[in-house]
């Protein structure tokens, strides 16, 4: 018959001890006098997964990304040279999750004060 999971499950003429239980139990709960409400690893749910951290900006969206820091943000007049926008958005995004501070945003991103700069004209 199985392990009783339900208090309505339980009939007199079925008992089984804890010991015998071949699935590992989540939760035993006391219903009643002698009654006991059983989890097993069966009955749980799984969790579901976490999303795994972001720690550069994808593809696809810095396509989209690209699109409107081109627009509200255009080149120098003087014709400069831009610095790479995609690193500095990811040494952003390195800040923001790892809380750091600037001056220890990794050189993989760029300089730090740049990334700084950058950040504080797109808060605007």
């Amino acid at each position: 018959m199985g392990i009783p999971t339900k208090a309505a499950d339980v009939d007199d003429s079925v008992s089984i001890s804890i010991d015998e239980c071949s699935y590992p139990i989540v939760s035993c709960e006391f219903v009643d006098s002698g009654v006991y409400r059983v989890q097993t690893t069966d009955d749980a749910k799984p969790e579901p997964k976490p999303e795994s951290t972001i720690w550069a900006v994808p593809d696809d969206v810095w396509e989209i990304i690209e699109e409107i820091l081109s627009r509200e943000y255009p080149r120098h007049r003087q014709d400069r040279k831009r610095v790479p926008l995609r690193p500095v958005l990811d040494g952003v995004v390195y800040k923001l999750r790892t809380g750091c501070q600037w001056n220890r945003i990794p050189k993989e991103y760029g300089d730090d004060s740049t990334i700084h700069r950058h950040f504080q004209a797109w808060c605007e």
